[in-house]
């Protein structure tokens, strides 16, 4: 093995472990923000008293938050 191989080898490991970290910090964020936006929205449905419309309107606003945390955490980095 020369160094040419040596130093592709080094590259492909640097890169296989920067495109992991990113997925990780972006599933985490995505964890994170699933999880408080369910406690805020629970919240907010609940003093209205679990009415259809509101439920209507934390599942989908429920969604939105999740699609907008995948798009800041994993496509971004």
């Amino acid at each position: 093995m020369n160094a040419i191989d040596q130093l592709n080898a080094y590259l492909r490991g640097i890169e296989r472990r920067l495109r992991l970290m990113a997925i990780s910090r972006g599933a985490a964020i995505t964890a994170i923000c699933a999880l408080a936006m369910t406690v805020i929205l629970v919240l907010i449905t609940n003093s209205f008293a679990f009415s259809p419309a509101s439920l209507l309107w934390a599942r989908m606003l429920l969604f939105l938050s999740l699609a907008i945390a995948l798009g800041f955490g994993l496509v971004i980095p």
